[in-house]
């Protein structure tokens, strides 16, 4: 694929992140296909948000913003799709005491596609490596 299909592929995620970090639920859901799927490793169990319902429940409201990097990002190519794989961190954005603390170190491997609106996210595979979940499963979750 050509240099700019790679730029585009970076610049969705970039849009990604912002959109989540900033709570812009518009901008966040446009990042994705419709049939889209995010799916999330805790080690312990896995959390899956399929579809526009599944996109808005992991957008729901956290009660602040986040702050995400990313690094040792990579493209690989497949016909019209690009898998991107990068290492994050993440932080609340305000801590309580003013000094920022880890929440999550993870993993992340995205499959986009081309499609008539441009790249976007068809499935999102987070794997955290240290950090717990929002929503930890209940009894007979798993």
């Amino acid at each position: 694929m050509a240099a700019l299909d790679r730029f585009e592929v970076e610049d969705l995620l970039h849009e990604y992140l912002e959109a989540l970090d900033g709570n812009d639920r518009e901008r966040f859901l446009a990042t994705f296909t419709p049939d889209a799927t995010i799916l999330i490793d805790y080690g312990t169990h896995t959390e899956t948000y399929s579809g526009s319902d599944g996109l808005n429940e992991f957008h729901a409201p956290r009660g602040g913003t986040a702050f995400h990097l990313t690094t040792d990002s990579r493209v690989e190519w497949d016909g019209e799709t690009a898998i991107r794989s990068a290492r994050f961190l993440a932080f609340p954005a305000a801590a309580a005491d003013g000094i920022p603390v880890v929440r999550w170190i993870g993993r992340s491997r995205d499959t986009v596609v081309r499609t008539e609106a441009g790249w976007r996210i068809s499935l999102r595979e987070l794997w955290v490596l240290q950090g717990a979940s929002p929503h930890p499963p209940q009894d007979g979750d798993g």
